[in-house]
């Protein structure tokens, strides 16, 4: 679990017990409904984030494909946006935000199914 080593108290087992209901990593399951399945799914990181090491998203979209991405019933995307030569956000020249932008307007409205008309 990330971070999990600068925690106090993390061993012992109910405290752990707790701690791990909080990590989306060792939370992920197959939606039990027959019909299921995850939403749209984008993780965008930055490989040069000094903030949140990007393995964490790395690992975080991995294990979503391997357990979701991989069931016939998952027809949405799950996806990962990684900026290079990015760092958290801050302090990015503006080509590189409104290429960011676009990728995330796009992952959506491709998501949404949304119909986009070339006159408007």
């Amino acid at each position: 679990m990330p971070g999990l080593r600068t925690m106090e108290h993390r061993t012992t087992r109910p405290n752990f017990q707790n701690l791990i209901k909080f990590s989306p990593l060792h939370n992920i399951r197959v939606p039990k409904a027959i019909r299921g399945q995850y939403p749209a799914v984008l993780v965008t990181t930055g490989d040069h984030d000094d903030r949140v090491v990007p393995l964490h998203s790395f690992k975080f979209i991995a294990e979503l494909q391997y357990k979701i991405g991989r069931s016939t019933r998952q027809t949405n995307p799950l996806m990962i946006l990684i900026e290079t030569n990015a760092g958290h956000g801050g302090g990015k020249p503006t080509g590189k935000k409104i290429t960011e932008y676009v990728d995330i307007f796009s992952f959506l409205v491709q998501a949404l199914k949304y119909k986009v008309s070339p006159t408007g």
